[in-house]
């Protein structure tokens, strides 16, 4: 079995004619360095992303507040006014300026 070295240089027919001359691997090589400084990644610019993210995440957390009021209305139904168990009997009372005390007592199930 070949060893490594002998497959790269078997599969690289510029390695196996000596390598590049200094002219075009100075060339290549300062290509190589320039290319990512001068030119954006995929053609874009580079502020498109973190605000594409930004905005992407408030649209979750609008959606999931959205959401999750609206799952609470349905667990819990529409918010009632608490319930007032209806006594059988009210009463009004009050005093006259004499000392008299009156007191009023109203009946729910009284029909007239």
């Amino acid at each position: 079995m070949k060893d490594l070295k002998q497959q790269l240089l078997d599969g690289d027919p510029l390695a196996r004619e000596g390598g590049w001359n200094a002219f075009d691997a100075q060339r290549i090589r300062h290509r190589i360095m320039a290319e990512p400084r001068t030119a954006p990644a995929n053609g874009r610019s580079w502020w498109p992303g973190p605000f594409a993210v930004a905005g992407a995440l408030a649209v979750c957390m609008f959606l999931a507040i959205v959401i999750g009021t609206r799952l609470n209305m349905i667990e819990h139904g529409a918010p009632r006014p608490p319930a007032v168990e209806p006594a059988t009997t009210r009463q009004m009372q009050f005093a006259t300026a004499g000392g008299t005390r009156i007191i009023w007592t109203f009946h729910q199930d009284l029909e007239l």
